[in-house]
């Protein structure tokens, strides 16, 4: 089709990063589709979605009956609202939707506001909503229609008109090669192939700007599993068993959940060195690992996998008044893994920051070291930075703390500000109520207490 066919087809102006699955030439629109103005071939937009494939299955979290009706509450009741009722018996799905800090991790990353990111398998639009407010373009990519039309929904009511919405699996994306600041897989990694894992790690390699991270969240399948545990197949434990005898369990399970009439195991988790070993083949220069705790949907608190770190975590937690009072051989087996010296190994999950390595990143340490040093000239050289981040369910600031490789005590403590609203006056209020406690304290000869300086 010729660009003067398209012209009288209705066709304008070209969609950025948008390309064509079979040529790779820009998109631009057309009426009611997006087209290809080299070889004419064209994808449905829907409702203002890009529909680029169908999945041939249904692996929602939810019944697709109840999928429906949550979109049509969504649609009338307002998202919050629907999802709030849906779940109002499961505190963790309930939640999961709604809560901003499902994207701690935002706070190590030192992103510019003109950044722009894209979200693999965005589900509902946790992390999509989050990045919205962080950076200048989000495109948000999902492959059940239900969902991705859901956080349609929800971004219409929050009045969000930075993302773009784009329904495709993540076989093929069509993405112009170094478009993206940041690439986001919460939960998606597992659910490709096998033999695709190393092809599609390539492709985002390729999808990453030059200074460029993607950001992975994923299980790791040595970890310690809970005894309620229920994997991605709706069975426990098929994470840990080998993949035929997975398929084995799902073809003869009457355990009533819908994943499980797929009835072959599509789901592949690795440890910590075969996920190295995957990122190093696919062209990642670096990836720093955290323990993710209690979980990659639930981030609150980012542990580097150092025994120093793993062990002050896991006592930290042990402390806890709540822990205290159980008692049993659950706990016994916490308080023998705190000091086993296989923290590393049995973690349950992972946040993973792995860095295209093409040209120099500005990190969050190496612009910590640089106003460091502007504060402090006189101050001592900082060796390799390591940081660690905890929070709430929905607080308004993340708490990282920054340590000098090889030192027990941190060198400084950051609270930054989250995507929520009113955070970050939330975060400059409390800067400013420090600032005037520091100076009393220095107006004073004797102070009764001292506070943290540079």
């Amino acid at each position: 089709m010729l660009k003067t066919d398209l012209r009288a087809a209705g066709v304008s102006r070209p969609i950025p990063r948008l390309i064509c699955l079979d040529c790779s030439a820009e998109l631009v629109e057309g009426t009611g589709k997006v087209v290809c103005p080299r070889c004419g071939r064209g994808w449905p937009v829907l409702d203002g979605i890009p529909r680029f494939s169908q999945p041939s299955d249904y692996w929602g979290d939810l019944p697709q009956s109840d999928a429906a009706r949550l979109l049509s509450e969504a649609r009338e009741l307002g998202w919050r609202e629907a999802f709030l009722r849906r779940f109002a018996d499961d505190e963790y799905l309930g939640f999961s939707a709604i809560n901003w800090q499902r994207a701690t991790w935002l706070s190590l990353l030192g992103l510019g506001r003109d950044a722009v990111a894209l979200d693999l398998g965005s589900e509902y639009g946790a992390i999509t909503h989050s990045l919205a407010h962080m950076v200048a373009e989000v495109y948000s990519v999902e492959a059940i229609p239900g969902r991705i039309e859901f956080t349609h929904t929800r971004l219409q009511q929050e009045g969000i008109s930075n993302v773009h919405l784009v329904q495709d699996t993540a076989g093929a994306l069509p993405f112009a090669d170094n478009s993206f600041d940041l690439i986001v897989v919460n939960g998606g990694l597992e659910c490709v192939g096998e033999w695709e894992r190393a092809r599609f790690l390539s492709r985002l390699h390729r999808l990453l700007k030059d200074t460029g991270i993607v950001a992975i969240g994923v299980e790791n399948r040595l970890g310690t599993p809970s005894l309620e545990e229920i994997d991605h197949s709706g069975l426990p434990y098929t994470s840990r068993m080998p993949r035929f005898l997975a398929s084995l369990c799902l073809r003869y399970s009457r355990w009533l959940h819908h994943r499980t009439a797929l009835k072959a195991y599509r789901n592949y988790t690795y440890s910590e060195r075969a996920y190295r070993k995957l990122l190093a083949e696919s062209g990642f220069a670096s990836a720093d690992f955290y323990w993710a705790d209690p979980g990659y949907d639930q981030p609150y608190a980012l542990v580097p996998l150092q025994t120093a770190f793993l062990r002050e975590h896991l006592r930290a937690k042990l402390s806890d008044p709540w822990q205290i009072s159980r008692s049993g051989w659950p706990r016994l087996a916490k308080v023998l893994w705190s000091s086993s010296g296989f923290e590393r190994l049995v973690i349950s999950d992972f946040v993973i920051l792995a860095e295209k390595g093409v040209g120099p990143r500005r990190p969050l340490s190496e612009r910590l070291s640089e106003h460091l040093r502007a504060a402090v000239p006189q101050g001592p050289n900082l060796g390799e930075l390591v940081s660690t981040l905890s929070t709430n369910q929905f607080s308004k600031k993340n708490v990282v703390r920054v340590f000098e490789s090889g030192r027990e005590k941190p060198r400084f403590i950051l609270k930054t500000s989250t995507p929520a609203p009113g955070s970050q006056e939330a975060v400059e209020s409390e800067f400013r109520g420090l600032t005037l406690v520091r100076e009393h304290l220095r107006s004073q000869i004797n102070p009764p207490f001292s506070h943290p300086s540079l």
